[in-house]
């Protein structure tokens, strides 16, 4: 029985490192698999936000455009009251239409925004 086992020990051992090289290659192309998989969704992850980044400045931008609005259309009814406060009713009419015509405006920006985030394709990393 011992003379068997030491005979056959050089073929287990032959054996055994083919199959610890197959498994070692194995490991190296799951591995280079799983390198290349968290490359692209590095990418698609920088990808997501910039365009994140990009929808956050033009909201920033609305919001900058709406408070500007609001002060100019505050400014402008202080100076007509002031200039005849006798038509400050008058006065409120002017600015309240501008208003309408800005929050128009706004709602269009808001919309415009909203169809970019809509339409925007996702980007494919290079393979």
């Amino acid at each position: 029985m011992i003379s068997l086992i030491i005979r056959q020990w050089g073929p287990w051992q032959v054996i055994a490192g083919s199959q610890r090289r197959a498994d070692i290659e194995g490991m190296g192309k799951r591995i280079a698999e799983l390198e290349a998989r968290l490359d692209r969704q590095s990418v698609q992850h920088e990808a997501k936000i910039e365009q994140e980044r990009r929808e956050h400045a033009a909201e920033l931008q609305i919001m900058r455009h709406r408070m500007n609005n609001l002060d100019q259309c505050l400014t402008m009814l202080l100076a007509l009251i002031e200039l005849d406060p006798e038509r400050a009713r008058d006065s409120a009419a002017r600015v309240r239409q501008m208003r309408e015509r800005q929050e128009a405006n706004e709602i269009a920006e808001k919309g415009a925004i909203a169809a970019a985030r809509l339409t925007a394709t996702p980007v494919e990393p290079a393979t």
